[in-house]
């Protein structure tokens, strides 16, 4: 890695981090003030919730009985939180972090500095990492004050923090997608727009399967299977495969994008 670059680097995106973050935090406070004060109107909600339908609401994870809950509430609004809000910004990260050189033409200046391609991956990579941890650890703080304020009886803080782990593993994994995407392409035209449509498209994909109520072994192809937002089992807890895959199949994703990098045209 080097070190002036990836300065440079983190000087260049902290605007990113910061909208990113307020967003998604701010996604947080709004749904869980709602929380406190819906309690009554949750028979009227149930009766709107009930009409839709066991298939359409277990795709989007509504459960009134769950909603008794702060966490149950939580878990319901957390796969636009983590996976879809900040998944879309950590794919879009990836995809812009690299290839930006190339579009605005600084690739010739960058590689014709005594600094080795290698070193330039590594520390672009070391910047997105930061963005992708800053993201959701700002997520989980905010998450665990407002349900610490909202919630009238105490919570499980680990079931909560498995929660966010589950939403941080798939992040790593947008962000190496969107990474190994941007060094497929020529020119550094890795569009966003492509990695905001994965996110959405994968997020549908999962949505369709559910209300299909077959064919569940294809969830396996998607991300949001390797959430689990049954947090209110009393048996909850760190469930190993769904961190090992997705953290798997990113290291996977970023040892190729080192290999094509590394023998890659770079266009000027």
């Amino acid at each position: 890695m080097k070190t002036v670059l990836f300065l440079k680097e983190l000087k260049r995106g902290w605007t990113g981090l910061l909208i990113g973050t307020s967003i998604v935090m701010a996604y947080i406070i709004m749904t869980l003030s709602i929380k406190s004060t819906m309690g009554a109107e949750m028979d009227q909600m149930i009766g709107v919730f009930d009409s839709l339908g066991k298939g359409f609401m277990k795709a989007l994870n509504f459960d009134i009985e769950a909603w008794k809950s702060v966490l149950g509430f939580y878990s319901t609004y957390f796969v636009f939180y983590i996976p879809l809000i900040a998944g879309g910004f950590s794919i879009a990260w990836g995809l812009k972090i690299l290839s930006k050189e190339e579009y605005h033409k600084t690739a010739e200046f960058l590689l014709t500095r005594p600094v080795s391609r290698n070193q330039v991956l590594s520390s672009k990579l070391t910047v997105l990492l930061i963005f992708i941890f800053g993201i959701n650890i700002l997520a989980y703080v905010t998450g665990l004050i407002c349900c610490s304020l909202v919630s009238e009886d105490t919570f499980n803080v680990a079931t909560l923090t498995f929660l966010h782990l589950y939403g941080l593993a798939v992040c790593l994994f947008f962000g190496a997608l969107g990474l190994f995407l941007s060094v497929l392409v020529k020119r550094g035209r890795a569009s966003i727009g492509i990695g905001i449509g994965i996110v959405a498209g994968s997020y549908l994909f999962d949505m369709i399967l559910k209300v299909y109520g077959k064919a569940d072994f294809l969830l396996y192809l998607t991300p949001f299977k390797y959430i689990n937002l049954n947090v209110t089992q009393l048996n909850y807890t760190l469930e190993a495969w769904r961190l090992l895959i997705p953290l798997g199949v990113s290291i996977v994703l970023v040892l190729l994008t080192y290999a094509i990098y590394r023998r890659k045209d770079i266009y000027t």
